[in-house]
């Protein structure tokens, strides 16, 4: 791959990011701002932070002896193998 095609690649991952953020922003302005400043502040941090507890309760397994030390060490590194594959090959 030349520099010239690595650096329009760069260009175009930067560009999808910005408009990634850009959308994002749009929802969060739209439709989940609108909603929390509805709410009582304590519901509205609950409904923030519980799909992040998710995210690290998933990411615990993928470290070796968190969950269980009778979790073999293996396991997470299968885990992270099989999750880190695109799904037509899985």
């Amino acid at each position: 791959m030349t520099d010239e095609q690595n650096q329009t690649q760069l260009v175009l991952l930067g560009l999808s990011v910005l408009l990634s953020f850009c959308a994002f922003g749009m929802v969060t302005i739209l439709y989940i701002l609108t909603r929390l400043r509805v709410m009582r502040r304590e519901d509205a941090i609950t409904a923030l932070v519980v799909p992040h507890a998710f995210r690290f309760i998933g990411l615990s397994f993928l470290v070796p002896g968190v969950v269980s030390s009778a979790l073999p060490p293996a396991f997470a590194m299968r885990r992270h193998m099989v999750t880190s594959l695109p799904p037509s090959s899985r």
